[in-house]
């Protein structure tokens, strides 16, 4: 049915993953318990999950369940606060906070920016609309053009504006 010796190599990658896991050991356990905990069949765990949401659900589950013991007793607060400054580096804590404004405004900007531009397709097509129901005839309104009159000259300025001079004002402004 099997083959003896692949059978016996899967044992001793079995033995060698329990006693040192790898990442992929250490994901494969980490499957099993989503697996079990939120009855979901372990191939849709491995195969349609991302490995970040498996792993988030993990920690939070796991850090849930720790913050909850901690609660009245010192010595495990203790143990939680070392846990907690050996994952977050408080040098890092400002500069991803920052980070997070920044992602959340271009968020939001470019979320601004799809609405005017999904507000500007409506407004077009509620227009088109309008233009399609109307009359041909009312759509271009007649409106009488003027041509301009080319032979007319321009009009004689009064003497009391003319300069006299390259630097004289007229006389209005030279007092």
């Amino acid at each position: 049915m099997f083959d003896p010796d692949l059978i016996r190599s899967l044992q001793i990658i079995a033995l060698g993953a329990a006693e040192c896991p790898d990442y992929d050991a250490f994901y494969r356990a980490i499957c099993r318990w989503y697996s079990q905990t939120f009855a979901t069949p372990l191939h849709v765990v491995m195969e349609e999950l991302t490995d970040i949401f498996v792993l988030q659900t993990y920690y939070e589950e796991s850090y849930a369940i720790s913050f909850k013991e901690v609660e009245g007793n010192a010595a495990l607060k203790e143990q939680w606060e070392q846990l907690k400054a050996r994952i977050i580096d408080p040098a890092k804590v400002e500069q991803i906070a920052e980070e997070t404004d920044k992602i959340e405004e271009e968020w939001a900007a470019q979320m601004l920016a799809d609405i005017a531009k999904e507000a500007e397709k409506t407004a077009l097509k509620a227009i088109q609309k309008v233009s399609d129901a109307m009359p041909k005839d009312s759509i271009k309104p007649k409106i009488p053009v003027r041509k301009p009159n080319i032979t007319s000259k321009p009009p004689i300025l009064p003497d009391n504006l003319i300069v006299q001079g390259e630097d004289s004002l007229p006389p209005t402004f030279e007092e």
